[in-house]
């Protein structure tokens, strides 16, 4: 190799590894993406808004980092002590149909989607107590029956986060928000309660608030309720005037652990996030 060619490979060398530095960089500062699904309450849940959030995922599968189901993933209908007095609830094998439909509706359709190395979180809520209060009269089932063993959730690679439990995503605690009482304001509640920025569900209605401190400017906190995938208008409610909104929550986590959340809202099965348009005419499972 003579000399001038021999400067042009060495060139030609230390552009290459100048190039997979900055691929690298680039890499390491583009955020990680979490989907935070609330109350999907199956098997009533909104197929519509459903099918949307699958598309949202499909097309952003490669940057997704976790997904996080935050409580009351099942309604439990033939559990529920509100439905002690309604047979019509509790029919032969209700309990295996309602695991069924969640599993091929919901869980199988979701993990396809969901990256192999997303982290998975399931968050127990007040709607899975249901069974836990069922079990506390029948203790002789305890193991045997249940979403977390029905469904293989720990095989399945679920972090299961018992009832009153939280999950942290850097620096997002994230709830269901049952152990809040009153529903006035949850998102105030919620901030004054644990004065940490705070994510929740339950209430079914997306709010916000914000709150600094007076003697350190730089300690701000936010606090999120997120909108649902269940049902905004279940046969129980009797077409009574609510706040509930469909849809789910969207957290972009930068390399520094802070981050950025966003509220979204999906009406009659579509949205928009960035740049793009998520529908469900676009998934057709």
């Amino acid at each position: 190799m003579v000399g001038k060619d021999r400067s042009r490979y060495f060139q030609l060398m230390q552009f290459k590894r100048t190039m997979r530095k900055q691929s690298r960089k680039s890499k390491s500062d583009k955020p990680k993406l979490w989907i935070l699904l609330y109350d999907i309450h199956a098997p009533s849940y909104s197929r519509p808004t459903w099918k949307a959030v699958l598309d949202f995922v499909r097309i952003n599968r490669g940057r997704i980092a976790g997904c996080l189901l935050g409580g009351d993933q099942l309604d439990y209908p033939s559990l529920s002590h509100w439905n002690k007095e309604k047979p019509a609830t509790r029919t032969k094998g209700a309990l295996k149909r309602e695991f069924d439909i969640f599993d091929r509706e919901i869980l199988t359709p979701l993990e396809k989607l969901l990256p192999r190395k997303a982290i998975r979180v399931w968050l127990d809520a007040n709607h899975e107590r249901f069974l836990t209060d069922w079990l506390e009269e029948n203790p002789q089932l305890s193991g045997l029956v249940g979403h977390r063993e029905y469904l293989r959730l720990d095989e399945r690679g679920w972090k299961f986060v018992a009832l009153g439990g939280s999950y942290k995503i850097a620096k997002l605690t994230c709830i269901h928000g049952d152990v809040l009482s009153g529903g006035a304001n949850p998102a105030k509640k919620a901030l004054d309660v644990f004065s940490t920025n705070i994510v929740l569900g339950h209430f079914h209605a997306p709010s916000s608030t914000s709150k600094m401190s007076p003697v350190d400017t730089k300690q701000k906190h936010m606090s999120w309720v997120s909108p649902i995938i269940g049902n905004v208008n279940p046969s129980w409610v009797k077409k009574r005037a609510n706040a509930w909104i469909n849809g789910f929550c969207v957290c972009e986590v930068r390399a520094n652990r802070m981050f950025n959340l966003y509220q979204i809202v999906i009406v009659n099965g579509e949205f928009s996030y960035g740049d793009r348009t998520y529908s469900a005419r676009n998934n057709r499972n």
